[in-house]
């Protein structure tokens, strides 16, 4: 039996992010659910101007990206790199089951195939 049952699980939790096979591929989908989904793609997070110094940790480095009006010299933007990589647990599914399907892919060319 070539069917691995865990499979539907990551299927399952693809779908939450990808239902309709554009979330990867387009970078705007239109909908309001589609671009909360969208933003957490990103590595980096846009955070407030306002709140700018809240996200500066003196005891240890990291980076923040600002955006200053030319004129003035103030900032008008702000991202900061996330804590983590966004969407690990959904890659490394993802990575799951792209190693499952090479393994059939492969094991169909030899078995009908006579090799690869």
């Amino acid at each position: 039996m070539i069917i691995n049952p865990d499979n539907r699980k990551i299927v399952d939790h693809i779908k939450k992010y990808d239902d309709s096979s554009t979330y990867f591929r387009y970078s705007d989908f239109g909908e309001s659910n589609q671009k909360r989904k969208e933003s957490e793609k990103h590595y980096n997070k846009k955070i407030e101007v306002q709140n700018l110094r809240d996200h500066i940790d003196v005891e240890k480095p990291s980076s923040i990206f600002v955006i200053v009006d030319p004129v003035s010299g103030e900032p008008i933007e702000a991202h900061k790199g996330a804590k983590e990589m966004p969407l690990s647990e959904l890659a490394g599914d993802i990575k799951k089951l792209v190693e499952y399907f090479s393994g059939i892919h492969v094991m169909f060319r030899i078995c009908l195939c006579n090799g690869y």
